[in-house]
């Protein structure tokens, strides 16, 4: 045991302690990731599997590791990740990707190992701008203040001092080591330049770094290619290991003696003193490197002791609070700032009370000790009994615990359990209560604990009868409470940061802006100011939304929590705008079509729709006079500094165009739903479906004779087509369940993929699967798509979407195509229809969206008086066209007769002219409902 006066500047220096124990992992990747690539064989030749990766056998064998293979399309399930103790990212997943993109949310929330510095890319996690080194190297060059980093212990060197991470006898030609070089750092970043650990040998590529101010945890990468796994050697398992090991501070190194800062007061009142106190002497506490401190002097907090010891006490791996010790003392107080930033263990329950820390109340169960004698005993609510602070403790009763030896009541008149009540409002209002006591059938709180980082927790013990006798007055289950809440809390320790810049957003209106100011840091509290002067926590606290009416007001803002230093301040000049006029909408109109012109104030933007909407995502910037060949209604609105006008529109019609027969009335669909079009086939999982196989074309021909003429040598082949393979809704081969259509193919490869088409008009670059043009939301894409992938080399396009009913004519067909391959590319859809189901007439082909994702509509007239069957298949291009839905539209809108009841799915209005509407409408409204089966009814209603 150290006094204070020996080593008090000693405390500046921070010491950690290790500890060991089986982790839960977690290993993300994506099942099949690669599939198909030249470097891999054996096990990975069909795509990645984490069994044939040496990296996850290692982690494996060493921690509990769960595989979680994800889903490209969907993000993870973050709350279950972050109850495992380290969250693995394996290499093997897709870049930009729905699920890779948004695991940057774990950053900072659980200990994270990354291995994918693609990841980083501008557009995903925009970190940094990664890359391959131009040599394919295997090893990594530490840098040298790094040399001796946890993250490299027990990693066998090379003679330059590098480390080699993959056999190098295995020669085929893959990425391994990635990184991103320093300068290609994207600003605003959370990487920590002081924390580049390693380059790629030969390269100045970054490719082992840590993160470390970004959350309560830590985050390291490492950057290994999955490119060829199975050569990833010793070493490059070893460092996974290590980097799961660091980040859950389970083997930082050396196990080292605690630095523990002990507060008592050697002139309270009955105070054992410090050479009997059991808590200092018969604990854990005595085994490390404890420090007692006599506050008795400390009582003027300007004096420069006083202030010089409290800023120590931050260094310590943990710091104790006597309950020997007046909850008025002014030292004591003063340790409120240091919760969450120090782990700290308090006796002292009567701190809490008003003029001290001002949390609540400290109580004593028995109401009259000196007479009753205390209360010895805590219960421990169910929940909690399996908790880590009650290890090794054997409950009697299976839930009591008794904390003293002698409670005689006939002899000891003393305090012994004490309890809390707290404010409401206190910072611990929320925490969990682990234990509690009770007297006279009244329930007491005992014990809790506040945050993960850094964590503060209450023991509430008297020290009035801790030593009796001459001898130590705690149990055994006292003694080993106390070791286990010392174990729990320095793994805790953590480095002090600032908590997350707030975020200023805005929202526009009528010569007033709405304020709304976030934090990243949960529980954060935010303050600000409006006259330009830097906020402090005496400025105004957020608490809600506020309002701007002066333009250009500043907004400064800061945000504090106990246990996070306080955040950098953020500016935003508010801009207050005044809401701008209606456009006008001129319509001018010639046989066959009307043309619309929209104008405004200047200044302003003018947005247009044909879904009666002032959403900005459902309209189109104007930029042209717009033309329009059906009868419709257009609605517009003007946009000036983000306020919006009211909206306007108008019913357009058009010269020539007679209302009545416009064909608007749906009689029949494909749509590429997950009901009747996903099942588990080879290859296949959640999210998608193949139908042949995922990456293999077939040949269309069965099989090719090759006939060479015996007189003249000359050669011809004569070649057998495949049967059609042909699939039913839900895979049903016989055909017993039908919808009236069927997908085929002779060859070419079909996949159906779980999208969701959003409403929203025309934004490159999105991940999400938007619409081209406002158009289209008319007609809207439903949920699934069917993909017409590669075709066998040298063969032309052979599957297809086909009716296997005939329509009958005349109709219109709408269909929602998208691009599914990349930005740019040249694909169609063709359209034919057959009398027959043989003899086939092309009627359209039609390009689909210049950006990848991107859906969009046309409409296809058949004028034909007769009964057809359709069949769409892709027309020219690349590969990846894909089909939502194929509409047919006559104008008989007609009751049907149902004898099989569905589901109505869809309802649109119209009025007696044809033309759509949002909702019914004054007077006569046609109301037409679609059925789960493709049928519709029909009906007219009077709104009056």
């Amino acid at each position: 045991m150290k006094k204070l006066y020996l080593i008090l500047m000693a405390a500046l220096m921070c010491v950690g302690v290790g500890y060991s124990a089986q982790k839960k992992v977690a290993f993300l990747y994506v099942e099949g990731y690669g599939a198909g690539k030249n470097s891999w064989t054996g096990d990975l030749a069909s795509g990645y599997t984490p069994t044939a990766d040496p990296v996850y056998n290692a982690l494996a064998a060493t921690f509990d590791v769960t595989a979680l293979p994800q889903a490209d399309g969907t993000e993870a399930d973050y709350e279950a990740l972050r109850k495992y103790d380290c969250v693995v990212l394996s290499e093997a997943m897709s870049g930009a990707k729905t699920m890779s993109n948004g695991l940057v949310k774990l950053v900072g929330t659980v200990p994270v190992v990354g291995m994918k510095a693609f990841n980083y890319t501008s557009g995903r996690w925009g970190w940094a701008a990664p890359s391959n080194p131009s040599t394919k190297t295997s090893a990594i060059v530490v840098e040298t203040a790094f040399k001796d980093h946890a993250l490299f212990k027990g990693l066998d060197a090379n003679p330059d001092g590098s480390f080699t991470l993959y056999d190098e006898t295995a020669t085929l030609s893959s990425n391994r080591i990635q990184g991103f070089a320093e300068s290609a750092i994207i600003s605003g970043a959370p990487i920590e330049t002081d924390k580049l650990y390693a380059k790629a040998s030969g390269s100045d590529y970054i490719c082992v770094h840590e993160i470390a101010n970004a959350g309560d945890y830590k985050y390291v990468l490492v950057s290994m290619s999955s490119d060829h796994a199975p050569a990833i050697n010793a070493n490059g398992q070893k460092i996974i290991v290590n980097a799961v090991n660091y980040v859950t501070n389970s083997d930082p190194g050396p196990e080292k003696n605690l630095s523990i800062a002990y507060l008592y007061d050697s002139s309270y009142s009955g105070y054992c003193g410090i050479d009997n106190d059991p808590i200092a002497n018969n604990t854990k506490l005595a085994e490390q490197d404890l420090v007692t401190i006599d506050v008795k002097n400390f009582t003027n907090p300007s004096d420069s002791l006083f202030q010089d010891t409290l800023a120590a006490l931050q260094n310590y791996d943990l710091l104790v609070i006597s309950e020997a010790l007046s909850s008025g003392q002014q030292f004591a107080i003063a340790c409120k700032d240091l919760i969450n930033r120090v782990p700290m263990l308090n006796f002292k329950s009567f701190i809490y009370k008003k003029k001290c820390w001002s949390e609540g109340a400290g109580a004593n169960p028995s109401d009259k000790a000196a007479n009753n004698g205390g209360v010895p005993f805590i219960t421990v609510p169910a929940d909690f009994r399996e908790d880590a602070l009650f290890n090794e403790i054997e409950f009697e009763s299976d839930s009591i615990i008794t904390l003293f030896v002698n409670y005689d009541t006939a002899t000891v008149k003393k305090n012994l359990v004490q309890a809390y009540t707290l404010n409401a409002g206190s910072m611990f209002e929320k925490d969990d209560v682990l234990a509690q006591t009770s007297f006279k059938e009244k329930s007491f709180n005992v014990i809790h604990r506040h945050g993960t980082k850094n964590m503060y927790m209450l023991i509430s013990l008297s020290s009035d009868a801790m030593f009796l006798e001459e001898e130590s007055n705690l149990s055994e289950s006292c003694l080993q409470l106390i070791n286990n809440a010392v174990d729990i809390l320095a793994k805790t320790k953590a480095k002090v940061t600032p908590c997350a810049i707030p975020t200023i957003k805005t929202v526009n209106g009528d010569q007033v802006t709405d304020v709304i100011l976030a934090c990243a840091t949960a529980d954060a509290s935010i303050y600000y100011t409006l006259d330009g002067s830097e906020p402090t926590e005496a400025s105004t606290l957020y608490t809600d939304t506020f309002q701007i009416t002066t333009d250009s007001t500043v907004v400064n803002a800061i945000a504090y929590k106990q246990g996070f230093d306080a955040s950098a301040v953020t500016s935003a000049i508010i801009r207050v705008y005044k809401k701008p006029a209606v456009p006008a909408i001129s319509i001018a109109k010639e046989e066959g079509k009307s043309t619309v012109t929209i104008t405004a104030e200047a200044g302003a933007t003018i947005y247009y729709n044909f879904m009666g909407s002032d959403a900005v995502e459902q309209s189109a910037v104007y930029s042209a006079p717009v033309e329009i060949t059906r009868p419709m209604t257009i609605s517009a609105f003007a946009y000036v500094g983000a306020v919006i006008s009211d909206l306007v529109s108008e019913a357009v019609e058009v010269q020539g165009v007679d209302p009545t027969t416009l064909r608007e009335n749906e009689f029949a669909r494909f749509d590429a739903n997950e009901t009747d079009w996903w099942w588990e086939t080879k290859d296949g999982n959640s999210k998608v479906a193949y139908y042949i196989s995922k990456s293999t074309a077939l040949s269309m021909y069965a099989s090719i004779d090759t006939i060479i003429d015996p007189q003249t040598g000359d050669t011809t082949y004569n070649k057998h087509l495949r049967d059609l393979m042909v699939w039913h809704p839900q895979n049903d081969s016989t055909g017993t369940i039908d919808n009236g259509w069927v997908i085929f193919s002779m060859g070419q490869l079909i996949q159906w993929e779980n999208t969701t088409p959003a409403a929203v008009v025309g934004k490159a670059g999105d991940a999400a699967y938007n619409c081209d043009k406002p158009e289209d939301l008319l007609y809207p894409a439903t949920k699934g798509h069917i993909t017409f992938q590669s075709r066998y080399s040298g063969e032309g396009y052979n599957a297809g979407i086909l009716s296997t009913q005939k329509f009958q004519g005349p109709f219109d067909i709408v269909t929602c195509v998208g691009n599914n391959n990349s930005d740019g590319s040249a694909i169609s859809l063709a359209l034919a229809v057959s009398e027959d189901g043989e003899n086939w007439v092309e009627l359209d082909t039609m390009g689909v969206s210049y950006y990848k994702r991107f859906w969009t509509t046309h409409r296809t007239a058949y004028n034909e008086n007769k009964e057809v069957y359709i069949r769409a298949m892709q027309g020219g291009g690349g590969t990846k066209i894909a089909v939502y839905d194929i509409i047919l539209f006559n104008n008989k809108p007609t009751a049907i007769e149902r004898t099989v009841a569905s589901d109505v799915i869809a309802t649109e209005y119209f009025d007696l002219r044809g033309m759509r509407l949002n909702a019914p409408a004054t007077g006569v409204t046609i109301v037409k409902y679609i059925h789960a089966d493709g049928q519709t009814t029909a009906e007219k209603v009077i709104v009056r």
